[in-house]
């Protein structure tokens, strides 16, 4: 086993001629570059197969319909193009609390699309995201619908208020672009699946 403990960029050196250097670091998954003479035999096959099958796979598209409230463009952005990433294609979003209740005003007595996933912003100008949370938890005919709650705050007292208020997950917004594309993927991936076994 090789163990390394570099930072990105550095390189250690093995015996003569071989140089390992850390090119990307992941929470789960490191790479590396690997500089060698061409007579010293590298296999790559393994890692090829992974990566053109990664690469010409193709996520089927999902009939979920989801409702990003959100107000800040460049989270909304995010969540947009991970849900379209993961094949969905039918995204409403609204960037007020007042416009999220019209929708689904229309959406409890059948005049639009009911959504399947609702991911809620709590800071929202003009209505918050409590109000519309305690709005859909307390119209029967909206209840039904998973919320998100995506909140920046990680305060204990928020997280337990929406839960009480009938939130089904609280998700904070981690400061970090890749981190937060993480969880924006497993809220994803877990309603989706949730979704095709009630369906």
């Amino acid at each position: 086993m090789l163990v390394i403990s570099r930072s990105v960029d550095e390189a250690i050196r093995i015996a003569d001629t071989v140089r390992v250097k850390v090119l990307k670091l992941g929470q789960r998954r490191v790479t590396l570059g690997i500089e060698a003479p061409s007579d010293v035999a590298v296999r790559r096959d393994e890692v090829l197969e992974q990566h053109t099958a990664a690469a010409t796979q193709v996520t089927p598209e999902s009939d979920l319909r989801v409702l990003v409230v959100e107000d800040t463009p460049v989270h909304a952005l995010l969540i947009e193009r991970v849900l379209t990433k993961r094949g969905i294609k039918n995204i409403v979003r609204t960037t007020s609390g007042e416009d999220a209740m019209r929708l689904l005003n229309l959406a409890a007595t059948a005049q639009v699309p009911r959504p399947d996933l609702i991911l809620l912003d709590l800071q929202l100008p003009g209505v918050s995201g409590d109000k519309v949370l305690e709005q859909i938890k307390g119209t029967p005919a909206l209840r039904s619908i998973p919320v998100v709650v995506l909140s920046a705050s990680d305060s204990d007292t928020d997280v337990q208020r929406c839960l009480d208020a009938g939130a089904n997950a609280f998700i904070s917004k981690a400061d970090n672009y890749e981190d937060f594309r993480r969880s924006v993927i497993k809220i994803t991936d877990f309603w989706s699946q949730a979704a095709r076994l009630v369906g």
